[in-house]
């Protein structure tokens, strides 16, 4: 009697059962590690405009996805601050906030939400950028 059950079980998870259930805080707290490793490398190769690293970081045909593009747009905002991360499926869905100082929140910054995507090296890459805004701190 338990081989059916095991073997229905483990049929449900083969074919994606359970992974609408909403993410454990231990989950999210894992997908923030991991976003917050991907986007500390993120930022470095911004720093130092190394456009063979975010080549390797971005997994899209996106023209606004584009090594030059994301350079441009983050060059100036070395720092980042993960606001949000949570597993969607395979996926992890985050929002970033870029401030000009690692100090707060209370100065100008940008922040995108992201789409990270598990490549087959076992790294992340970003799949999509959306909400791109400009906030110009309290004041």
């Amino acid at each position: 009697m338990r081989l059916p059950i095991l073997l229905l079980s483990i049929l449900g998870l083969s074919l994606g059962f359970g992974h609408d259930s909403p993410s454990s805080p231990a989950a999210n707290q894992y997908a923030t590690e991991l976003a917050d490793r991907f986007f500390t490398k993120f930022i470095k190769a911004v720093k130092y405009s190394d456009v063979r690293v975010m080549d390797s970081l971005l997994l899209s045909s996106n023209e606004n996805l584009s090594s030059k593009n994301m350079i441009r747009e983050f060059y100036k905002y070395p720092n980042t601050k993960i606001h949000d991360a949570r597993f969607v499926g395979r996926n992890i869905a985050t929002t970033v906030f870029f401030p000009l100082s690692p100090h707060g929140y209370d100065i100008p910054f940008k922040s995108a939400d992201f789409i990270l995507k598990k490549r087959f090296m076992g790294d992340w890459a970003i799949t999509s950028m959306e909400n791109l805004k400009y906030n110009s701190g309290k004041g």
